[in-house]
């Protein structure tokens, strides 16, 4: 989580740093992607994923 601090008279935020951000953009992505793929398992199928209906 990003934090914000007072710096000479102004707010300014603490952000991590890009490596940190798509990290967890990345992780974020994934578990949603996870989520949707194991309701809809077809669409995982469709993907390559073979968490899919067997045939």
């Amino acid at each position: 989580m990003s934090s914000l601090n007072w710096h000479h008279g102004g707010m300014t935020s603490s952000q991590p740093d890009g490596a940190e951000t798509t990290r967890r953009f990345r992780d974020v992505a994934e578990r949603v992607l996870d989520a949707l793929l194991s309701d809809a398992p077809e669409w995982a199928l469709d993907l390559g994923d073979t968490r899919g209906p067997t045939v």
